[in-house]
């Protein structure tokens, strides 16, 4: 009996020993939005590209991108990077501040001439429209819009241009 407790204590002993520590856990990237008032202002201090994303009570499409796109650690990464960004809902009477007003949030898409929902809106900036997008958009599809936005390809190329550039890139590799 003796022989058998020492025996499970060495071998406990280095297993112990030699067992590698847990690494913690890997945190995942939040997103960080901005209150729509701040958000092209923020963007233009800190030279970064706005994006409003504009959504609406009832949308399922805006659910599915905002849990399976915006969600997406990969996207959220180059959010954070890139972008300063804020959320809008057209269903909402809430009041916000906005270029020094205080309206009601559904008044919002009228001046964002949005048509429907989601839509995602990017501002350079001069608090132009660079890129509209209406629809949901896949984590790939989406991915590629932040890389051409965010790396400033679109002052050079149409999207259509990088796109190409980008699919002979992985054919050459």
């Amino acid at each position: 009996m003796c022989n058998r407790v020492l025996i499970t204590t060495i071998i406990l002993g280095f297993l112990f020993a030699f067992a590698t520590p847990e690494a913690p856990p890997i945190e995942k990237p939040k997103l960080n939005w901005t209150p729509i008032g701040k958000v092209e202002s923020f963007a233009k201090n800190e030279n970064k590209i706005a994006m409003i994303y504009v959504t609406s009570k009832g949308c399922a499409w805006c659910r599915k991108f905002y849990k399976n796109t915006l969600n997406n650690p990969e996207i959220i990464i180059k959010l954070n990077e890139k972008f300063r960004y804020a959320k809008v809902n057209i269903s909402s009477h809430a009041k916000v501040e906005y270029q020094g007003k205080t309206i009601i949030e559904k008044r919002l898409g009228k001046i964002f001439l949005v048509r429907s929902t989601p839509t995602t809106l990017f501002f350079n900036d001069d608090n132009k429209v660079i890129a509209r997008i209406p629809g949901y958009m896949s984590v790939k599809d989406f991915s590629k819009v932040l890389t051409y936005l965010g790396d400033d390809w679109y002052k050079d190329l149409s999207y259509e241009d990088f796109i190409n550039s980008e699919e002979k890139l992985k054919r050459e590799n």
